[in-house]
């Protein structure tokens, strides 16, 4: 409650700069209440060892209560922090609309409004994959059948360990066969359908980025230099399909696997399945910093690359001029310059891609043994 009051107290009496405030402590909010969340579940895990929990009302409506405050403070914080960027980006989009849609050189000045526009952004992408989302139900066999394997395999292990009967061990066998074969299939089919949609969103991207670049006053193209329109044009497209068919397709397989498998973690024994929940924050929360730095250096790319082409487009195209003053070395060095900027980049990209990698796979090892060490005290037990 002194949080969100503290935060709203500060909205309102400060419009222009207190929600952007709100949205740079996003993170450290998130991490204190999942800390919570973290400590409410494990006291619901301690209380239902010593009696059932349908003898203790009031401990688990309190652990529930906290829970649910502890996500709904996240969530109004996140709206607090939302509402600063609706009101700077109404004064600063004057004259700035052609130029960042199109070539997307905005400076420090618009980091606010790129944050707020990305959703929108987004969903435009995503509106232009529309006639392609037919395949998607076609594209869930896969990962539906891959759901349903690990309990097969546990079913077939159980008729040697239990039963010890070849009858009982060969349906489970069988089906796991035949969800293989389909699964496999499927994923082929996958693959290729997921390869065409590629394909067709960066058609459409290009066709439409040329069709508005032909609608454009002269001005524009006095304004942007011919580099960065091409650089646009060419490799941005590509690395924007790229991404939005990547992410659909790792999206909807581990959304579909992520369900079935916590129906089954649930049926088997909710108290391992509570303390795997208790780790996903933290490991989503790695992701999210990882995110936003990775995306912010990939824009920098980007933009470097574009910078590198238009000295090349500019040197080429006046060879004669660059020849006659015996400049070659100079440009040259310019191009290279631009690229060194960008090896720069791509170094702090690999560099945080390792620390990434790290800290992703010592929180999923962690979660194993704190797993692993639970269910051995639940069998113990």
């Amino acid at each position: 409650a002194s949080f969100l009051l503290g935060a709203s107290i500060g909205v309102s009496w400060n419009k222009q700069e207190g929600p952007s405030r709100v949205a740079k402590f996003a993170i450290l909010v998130l991490l204190t209440f999942m800390l919570v969340i973290t400590y409410s579940l494990a006291k619901l895990l301690m209380l239902s060892e010593q009696e059932s929990l349908n003898h203790q009302p009031w401990s688990l409506s309190l652990i529930c209560w906290t829970c649910a405050s502890s996500l709904g403070v996240i969530l109004f914080w996140k709206q607090l922090g939302r509402a600063s960027n609706s009101v700077s980006s109404l004064s600063s989009r004057q004259g700035f609309e052609d130029t960042e849609k199109l070539v997307g050189t905005a400076g420090e000045e618009e980091k606010e409004e790129e944050k707020t526009s990305s959703r929108a952004t987004l969903g435009r992408l995503l509106s232009y994959s529309r006639t392609d989302m037919r395949f998607c139900a076609d594209m869930c066999y896969s990962s539906f059948c891959e759901a349903f394997i690990p309990y097969y395999y546990g079913v077939a292990i159980d008729s040697i360990v239990v039963h010890q009967s070849m009858e009982y061990f060969a349906k489970p066998v069988v089906t796991v066969a035949v969800l293989a074969l389909v699964s496999s299939f499927a994923m082929g089919v996958r693959g290729g359908v997921f390869t065409l949609t590629m394909a067709r969103l960066n058609l459409r991207l290009r066709n439409h980025l040329f069709r508005t670049l032909m609608s454009q006053e002269i001005a524009f193209f006095d304004e942007n230099h011919t580099g960065d329109i091409l650089s646009r044009l060419s490799a941005d497209t590509t690395q924007v399909s790229d991404l939005i068919s990547q992410n659909v397709n790792i999206f909807l397989r581990s959304a579909i696997k992520g369900v079935g498998f916590f129906i089954f973690m649930f049926k088997m024994s909710w108290k391992l399945t509570l303390v795997t929940v208790m780790g996903f924050p933290f490991i989503a929360l790695v992701s999210k910093v990882y995110g936003e730095y990775y995306k912010k250096l990939t824009k920098e790319v980007q933009t470097t690359l574009a910078e590198a082409n238009k000295v090349a487009e500019e040197t080429i195209s006046a060879m004669r001029t660059v020849r006659s003053f015996a400049n070659e070395g100079g440009e040259a060095d310019s191009y290279y310059a631009k690229l060194f900027v960008m090896f720069q980049l791509n170094k702090k990209q690999a560099l945080a891609y390792a620390c990434y990698m790290w800290s992703s796979s010592t929180s999923e090892l962690a979660l194993e043994v704190a797993v692993l060490y639970y269910g051995g005290h639940l069998v113990l037990t």
